[in-house]
Protein backbone atom coordinates (compact mmCIF):
# COMPACT_ATOMS: atom_id res chain seq x y z
CA UNK A 1 0.00 0.00 0.00
CA UNK A 2 1.35 3.43 -0.96
CA UNK A 3 0.56 6.19 1.50
CA UNK A 4 1.98 9.65 1.10
CA UNK A 5 1.79 11.46 4.43
CA UNK A 6 1.21 15.16 3.86
CA UNK A 7 3.33 17.58 5.84
CA UNK A 8 0.22 18.86 7.63
CA UNK A 9 -0.73 15.36 8.83
CA UNK A 10 2.87 14.55 9.76
CA UNK A 11 3.17 17.76 11.82
CA UNK A 12 -0.09 16.97 13.63
CA UNK A 13 1.05 13.42 14.47
CA UNK A 14 4.43 14.76 15.65
CA UNK A 15 2.64 17.31 17.84
CA UNK A 16 0.65 14.52 19.50
CA UNK A 17 3.81 12.44 19.99
CA UNK A 18 5.73 15.40 21.44
CA UNK A 19 2.91 16.24 23.81
CA UNK A 20 2.79 12.67 25.07
CA UNK A 21 6.57 12.50 25.59
CA UNK A 22 6.81 15.85 27.36
CA UNK A 23 3.51 15.88 29.27
CA UNK A 24 2.37 12.29 29.54
CA UNK A 25 -1.32 12.14 30.47
CA UNK A 26 -1.22 15.52 32.20
CA UNK A 27 -3.36 18.21 30.67
CA UNK A 28 -1.18 21.04 31.94
CA UNK A 29 1.81 22.38 30.09
CA UNK A 30 5.22 20.90 30.95
CA UNK A 31 8.78 22.07 30.41
CA UNK A 32 10.67 20.58 27.48
CA UNK A 33 13.88 19.27 28.97
CA UNK A 34 15.15 17.79 25.68
CA UNK A 35 14.81 19.06 22.12
CA UNK A 36 12.61 16.94 19.81
CA UNK A 37 15.45 16.61 17.28
CA UNK A 38 17.54 14.92 20.00
CA UNK A 39 14.70 12.53 20.88
CA UNK A 40 14.33 11.28 17.30
CA UNK A 41 18.05 10.49 17.06
CA UNK A 42 18.99 6.82 17.22
CA UNK A 43 19.81 5.35 20.62
CA UNK A 44 23.45 4.88 19.66
CA UNK A 45 23.63 8.61 18.86
CA UNK A 46 22.18 9.58 22.26
CA UNK A 47 18.49 9.89 21.38
CA UNK A 48 15.46 7.82 22.32
CA UNK A 49 15.18 6.22 18.90
CA UNK A 50 11.73 7.69 18.20
CA UNK A 51 11.02 7.26 14.51
CA UNK A 52 11.26 10.33 12.29
CA UNK A 53 8.01 10.18 10.31
CA UNK A 54 9.32 12.27 7.43
CA UNK A 55 12.43 10.13 6.94
CA UNK A 56 10.50 6.87 7.34
CA UNK A 57 7.82 7.96 4.87
CA UNK A 58 10.41 9.02 2.31
CA UNK A 59 12.27 5.72 2.74
CA UNK A 60 9.14 3.66 2.17
CA UNK A 61 8.17 5.72 -0.88
CA UNK A 62 11.69 5.37 -2.30
CA UNK A 63 11.29 1.61 -1.93
CA UNK A 64 8.56 1.88 -4.60
CA UNK A 65 10.94 3.79 -6.86
CA UNK A 66 13.49 1.03 -6.39
CA UNK A 67 10.94 -1.66 -7.19
CA UNK A 68 9.71 0.36 -10.20
CA UNK A 69 13.20 0.12 -11.74
CA UNK A 70 13.82 -3.43 -10.55
CA UNK A 71 10.59 -4.96 -11.89
CA UNK A 72 10.24 -3.67 -15.48
CA UNK A 73 7.71 -6.32 -16.54
CA UNK A 74 5.40 -6.38 -13.52
CA UNK A 75 1.75 -5.46 -14.00
CA UNK A 76 1.68 -2.68 -11.38
CA UNK A 77 4.76 -1.04 -12.96
CA UNK A 78 3.21 -1.12 -16.43
CA UNK A 79 -0.02 0.41 -15.11
CA UNK A 80 1.93 3.24 -13.43
CA UNK A 81 4.02 3.77 -16.57
CA UNK A 82 0.99 3.87 -18.88
CA UNK A 83 -1.03 6.11 -16.59
CA UNK A 84 1.65 8.64 -15.60
CA UNK A 85 4.08 8.68 -18.53
CA UNK A 86 7.72 8.04 -19.19
CA UNK A 87 10.30 7.55 -16.45
CA UNK A 88 11.96 10.96 -16.82
CA UNK A 89 8.88 13.02 -17.72
CA UNK A 90 5.97 11.94 -15.53
CA UNK A 91 2.66 13.72 -15.81
CA UNK A 92 -0.55 13.60 -13.85
CA UNK A 93 -1.16 14.34 -10.23
CA UNK A 94 -1.30 12.42 -7.03
CA UNK A 95 0.76 9.91 -5.21
CA UNK A 96 3.01 8.75 -8.04
CA UNK A 97 4.08 12.28 -8.97
CA UNK A 98 5.00 12.91 -5.34
CA UNK A 99 6.95 9.65 -5.22
CA UNK A 100 8.77 10.55 -8.46
CA UNK A 101 9.80 13.84 -6.88
CA UNK A 102 12.02 11.79 -4.54
CA UNK A 103 14.00 10.37 -7.46
CA UNK A 104 16.74 13.01 -7.30
CA UNK A 105 17.25 12.29 -3.60
CA UNK A 106 17.42 8.56 -4.23
CA UNK A 107 19.51 8.77 -7.42
CA UNK A 108 22.19 10.72 -5.58
CA UNK A 109 22.75 7.75 -3.29
CA UNK A 110 22.91 4.88 -5.78
CA UNK A 111 25.23 3.77 -8.53
CA UNK A 112 24.58 1.39 -11.39
CA UNK A 113 26.40 -1.79 -12.23
CA UNK A 114 26.55 -1.91 -15.98
CA UNK A 115 24.87 -5.02 -17.35
CA UNK A 116 22.72 -4.02 -20.30
CA UNK A 117 24.49 -1.00 -21.78
CA UNK A 118 21.30 0.07 -23.56
CA UNK A 119 19.60 0.88 -20.26
CA UNK A 120 22.43 2.99 -18.80
CA UNK A 121 22.46 6.63 -19.89
CA UNK A 122 26.02 7.86 -20.48
CA UNK A 123 25.55 11.39 -19.10
CA UNK A 124 22.68 11.02 -16.64
CA UNK A 125 23.28 7.79 -14.71
CA UNK A 126 25.87 7.19 -11.99
CA UNK A 127 27.51 4.24 -13.73
CA UNK A 128 31.08 5.08 -12.68
CA UNK A 129 30.21 5.39 -8.99
CA UNK A 130 31.37 9.01 -8.67
CA UNK A 131 28.15 10.70 -9.78
CA UNK A 132 26.50 11.34 -13.15
CA UNK A 133 28.90 12.62 -15.80
CA UNK A 134 26.60 15.58 -16.46
CA UNK A 135 27.40 16.75 -12.91
CA UNK A 136 31.09 15.85 -13.03
CA UNK A 137 31.61 17.51 -16.44
CA UNK A 138 28.84 20.11 -16.85
CA UNK A 139 30.78 22.01 -19.51
CA UNK A 140 30.90 18.90 -21.73
CA UNK A 141 27.29 17.98 -21.05
CA UNK A 142 26.11 21.47 -22.03
CA UNK A 143 27.61 21.11 -25.53
CA UNK A 144 26.90 17.39 -26.08
CA UNK A 145 24.87 16.73 -29.23
CA UNK A 146 23.17 13.68 -27.70
CA UNK A 147 22.58 14.30 -23.97
CA UNK A 148 20.38 11.17 -23.68
CA UNK A 149 22.81 8.76 -25.36
CA UNK A 150 23.05 5.32 -23.78
CA UNK A 151 26.32 3.65 -22.85
CA UNK A 152 26.16 1.13 -25.71
CA UNK A 153 25.94 3.91 -28.32
CA UNK A 154 28.61 6.00 -26.58
CA UNK A 155 31.19 3.20 -26.59
CA UNK A 156 33.36 3.10 -29.66
CA UNK A 157 35.96 0.50 -30.59
CA UNK A 158 39.02 2.39 -29.39
CA UNK A 159 37.52 5.58 -27.94
CA UNK A 160 34.25 7.13 -26.83
CA UNK A 161 31.71 7.98 -29.54
CA UNK A 162 30.63 11.29 -27.99
CA UNK A 163 30.06 14.33 -30.20
CA UNK A 164 29.75 17.98 -29.26
CA UNK A 165 28.05 20.98 -30.89
CA UNK A 166 31.31 22.95 -30.94
CA UNK A 167 34.95 22.01 -31.30
CA UNK A 168 36.79 21.53 -28.05
CA UNK A 169 39.67 23.81 -27.01
CA UNK A 170 43.05 22.37 -26.03
CA UNK A 171 42.38 22.91 -22.33
CA UNK A 172 39.09 21.01 -22.64
CA UNK A 173 40.78 18.07 -24.36
CA UNK A 174 43.00 17.62 -21.31
CA UNK A 175 39.91 16.53 -19.35
CA UNK A 176 38.85 13.88 -21.92
CA UNK A 177 41.24 11.09 -20.77
CA UNK A 178 39.48 11.07 -17.38
CA UNK A 179 36.49 9.55 -19.14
Amino acid sequence: MIILISSKVRKRIDKIRRSFIWQGNNEKRAFHLVNWDVLIESKKDGGLGIRNLNTDNQSLLMKWLWRYNLEPYSLWRNVIHDKYGQDDHPHGVGVWKAIRSLWSLMAGNISLRVGNERKVRFWCDNWLGHGPLKELFPEFFSIATMPDINLESAKGVHRWNITFRTLLHDWELEKEPIL
